[in-house]
């Protein structure tokens, strides 16, 4: 939120009107035809405080300011109760409305909340040049767009050296602006000046300055509206949720003091304004504030600062927003990208699988979520992407737990289908964590596939399970290659045999032995183990 707004373009019909409607020529000789036909002139026809006062007058400034800073209230009051049931983390403005709206809807807004920012970064940084350029007497376009650039790069690089470098700049900023109010109070009391409309305190003067005196151009919502873009930076503040050590905390009482100071310096400025100076002052002059500041310099220059600050809190904050989003994964198409990803980037496997995985839980369809943990879980080959797997899928399927709970709980009553829902969700989780050996055992078959311990340690995985004992022997038995077995590859085969043996299945038992003696293993002593057993 900018103490100071640097004012809106105005197009050229709206020049002509605004000379037609100057009730003295002392206010618009001053400035040639040449100069009011430029895009900002920082001392003619722009809009301010001043502008605002002489349009609506005293009363009806005070119910605009009422009004704006109202409403952005009212938006911030909705961020704090969001910020108060959640667990606040990086994204700020796209992390609440995802959590609210659901991830598209809040990727939607995000990527053009974004947007927005950054056009209103390259106009501070314009509007910064132009006054300044022409302040210096420099009217060429080209020195406007360099001084533009240069001031747009030394603020990225401000935010390019880290938080503490914008927090440390934005200190130094409020301390130059603080002062700059200041400069303007101590001069309202002691500058008097009646050629340019400057009156010092009075009650007459403020008497004429209550009612309204709208122009033609102009009406109470028009005022309204240009008026209204000075109370829309609240959300800086929530954008720095990913680097507060407090979010919920933090958010809610930097954002209410900020509002709560800036609605005190809008109502002092409309009085201020409106007992030292005449209405056409400030209906002709957009820096009158200037005249009655003690340092007329020290004003125009917190002048320049706000745009500064404005300009450096969108450089913060846009990106972040737009980098939660893409660690996310909820843009278009981005299943198909990820896919492709996971076959060309074997060394970030278990991450690429995880992130299609949650950009379908943000989505909301977890069925489509549960099939890719589970094609993950059955294709890779690493322990590490295993485990990253694995504990992700296992907290989705809590999560899933613990809401229905909570949900249940919130309702007090629970139908027949909540309860049934819930067991399932349980029944899921119980399986899932069952399952872990066997899985974590197909990760290191599908390593070597000619380990013969892990083939052993898979049967023992299967035990009560006669029909999955004997299906594992025959592929073990059928899958390692004697001259690349690690280990003993004539123990799968007479341990198959002994398990029917077991089991009093002589019939069965002997056929094994029979064709254990017919495999071409590396040594001859394995082939006299399976005799010597055998026999």
């Amino acid at each position: 939120m900018s103490l100071y707004t640097v004012v809106e373009f105005i197009e050229e019909d709206n020049i002509q009107i605004a000379r037609k409607k100057a009730s003295t020529a002392e206010f618009t000789s001053n400035v040639s035809d040449d100069e009011n036909r430029r895009p900002w002139k920082p001392t003619k026809n722009t809009k301010s405080e001043g502008w605002l006062v002489a349009e609506a007058g005293v009363p009806l400034s005070m119910l605009i300011i009422c009004l704006c800073v109202g409403i952005a209230a009212l938006s911030l009051l909705s961020a704090v109760g969001v910020c108060a049931r959640l667990h606040i983390e990086a994204g700020g403005v796209y992390f609440l409305l995802s959590h609210v709206l659901g991830a598209r809807i809040g990727s939607t807004i995000g990527v053009v909340y974004s947007f927005a920012q950054a056009v209103g970064c390259a106009l501070y940084c314009t509007g910064f040049a132009e006054s300044v350029a022409l302040y210096l007497g420099l009217s060429q376009g080209w020195i406007t767009r360099c001084l533009a650039a240069a001031t747009l790069l030394v603020l990225l690089a401000i935010n390019v050296a880290g938080v503490k470098w914008v927090v440390k700049v934005q200190l130094v900023l409020l301390c130059i602006l603080a002062m700059a109010v200041l400069d303007l109070v101590i001069g309202s009391l002691v500058h008097i000046d009646p050629k340019v409309g400057l009156m010092g305190y009075r009650w007459s003067l403020l008497a004429e300055n209550i009612p309204p005196r709208f122009s033609e151009s102009s009406s109470f919502f028009i005022t309204f509206g240009v008026f209204f873009s000075t109370v829309t930076g609240i959300m800086a503040g929530l954008n720095m949720s990913g680097d507060l050590k407090d979010p919920a905390n933090d958010i809610p009482k930097g954002s209410f003091a900020a509002i709560g100071v800036s609605f005190v310096l809008y109502f002092l400025h409309v009085i201020i304004l409106g007992s030292v100076c005449t209405r056409d002052a400030l209906l002709n002059d957009s820096l009158i504030q200037e005249k009655v500041a003690l340092i007329g310099f020290l004003w125009l220059f917190g002048l320049y600062i706000s745009s500064l600050s404005a300009c450096l809190g969108g450089l913060y904050g846009a990106p972040r927003v737009l980098q939660c989003i893409a660690a996310e994964k909820n843009l278009p198409l981005v299943g198909n990208l990820l896919a492709v990803g996971i076959d060309r980037f074997t060394d970030q496997r278990g991450q690429l699988w995880n992130s299609l995985a949650d950009y379908y839980i943000r989505s909301g369809l977890f069925g489509a979520a549960r099939d890719v943990y589970e094609e993950a879980l059955a294709t890779v080959i690493t322990v590490r992407d295993f485990t990253q797997i694995f504990d992700a899928y296992a907290q989705f399927e809590e999560g899933l737990i613990n809401a229905k709970m909570k949900s249940c709980e919130e309702q007090g009553i629970t139908s027949a289908e909540d309860d049934l829902e819930l067991e399932i969700s349980l029944s899921r989780f119980e399986n899932l964590m069952e399952r872990r050996p066997l899985l974590l055992n197909s990760v290191l078959l599908r390593q070597n596939p000619h380990n013969v311990s892990e083939w052993l340690k898979r049967v023992k995985l299967m035990e009560d399970k006669p029909l999955k004992i004997i299906n594992t022997f025959q592929e073990a038995v059928s899958t390692v290659d004697p001259f690349k077995a690690v280990g003993k590859p004539q123990i799968l085969w007479i341990e198959f045999a002994k398990f029917y043996e077991t089991n009093n299945q002589l019939e069965d038992a002997r056929p094994i032995f029979e064709k254990a003696t017919e495999v071409k293993f590396k040594n001859v002593e394995d082939l006299a183990q399976v005799y010597f057993t055998g026999w």
